[in-house]
């Protein structure tokens, strides 16, 4: 009996041993990602905010997140030349925060005012004053001329009572995509993607792109040809 219990003794030791020594290095883990982050954040280590990460909501259908994954390649720039690359971001367009993962129990929020445009991949996000709301949007087209950026929207569709199952449909995140024009550094105007509020835009010039426009065969519902016919409206 007394081997008998020396080996249960032994046993549950080893077992409290490899416990142990899982969640030091789980820990060690976290602390060393966290470590790790702080050095590639540079100048946001005294901007940004550590915070607790939020609970999923899963009464709800969706993200309240631009990206559907946050893991990525990320430049943040803090002017047109230096930047940190970032392998973890993404942007609340609820909360219109910009903030970083790090573990499932904390992330990085940061300071927007410390930021100049965001790069993912060859897509350049900035931040636009839009309805006296500083928004994150993405620059389609950019000039001394013109500016041109799609904004993202988040609306809330509450859940609605299924009539043949009787039972109650989740509410769902619903993402909108907006674009909006700045002519000559006014105000962002928001535009349909149609000929006649972009030529309206444009002015004096308008009889000139429109026939740039036709005779290119340019579609002004297209982003890309936008981009053609907002280049040939700089050029006059």
């Amino acid at each position: 009996m007394i081997e008998n219990g020396q080996s249960i003794f032994l046993i549950m030791k080893k077992i409290f041993s490899i416990c142990l020594f899982i969640s030091s290095t789980c820990f060690f883990g976290q602390n060393q990602k966290e470590e790790s982050f702080r050095n590639s954040i540079g100048d946001f280590k005294t901007s940004g905010s550590w915070l607790p990460a939020t609970k999923i909501d899963n009464s709800i259908e969706g993200s309240p997140y631009l990206f559907d994954e946050c893991d990525g390649f990320f430049k943040i720039f803090i002017d047109e030349k230096k930047y940190y690359p970032i392998g973890n971001l993404n942007y609340n367009i609820s909360s219109k925060v910009l903030e970083s993962k790090i573990s499932k129990d904390s992330i990085f929020q940061y300071d927007l005012k410390a930021i100049s445009f965001v790069k993912r991949g060859e897509e350049k996000y900035v931040f636009c004053t839009i309805d006296k709301k500083v928004d994150f949007c993405l620059e389609i087209y950019s000039s001394s001329k013109i500016v041109f950026v799609k904004d993202f929207k988040l609306a809330l569709i509450n859940g609605t009572l299924n009539p043949l199952t009787q039972e109650m449909r989740k509410s769902r995140y619903e993402k909108k995509q907006e674009y909006f024009c700045k002519v000559a550094n006014n105000e962002f105007i928001e535009v349909d993607l149609k000929k006649k509020p972009i030529l309206k835009l444009l002015g004096e010039k308008s009889k000139l792109v429109e026939k740039y426009a036709s005779d290119s065969k340019l579609s002004f519902s297209s982003e890309k040809d936008l981009v053609k016919i907002f280049k040939y409206y700089d050029s006059l």
